[in-house]
């Protein structure tokens, strides 16, 4: 079985801010270097405002239905 960190946030579209998330996420991959790191950001604004930039991040379900075993 798969087994994966999903690190879950509102997000932000300011990138000193995203910096401070990417660290905490960086530290929390760390914690568990056997899982496979994925994030996903809750705000639809924010998602849409990173992929106007070319910088798409899944939204929780989304990432929930990719990490989800099938069968």
């Amino acid at each position: 079985m798969k087994q994966a960190l999903l690190a879950v946030s509102f997000g932000t579209s300011v990138p000193r801010a995203r910096q401070d998330i990417e660290a905490v996420e960086r530290v929390l991959a760390a914690e568990a270097p056997e899982r496979a790191f994925c994030r996903a950001y809750t705000s639809p604004t924010i998602r849409r405002i990173l992929a106007e930039r070319g910088e798409p991040v899944s939204g929780l379900p989304e990432r929930w239905r990719r990490l989800r075993p099938r069968g």
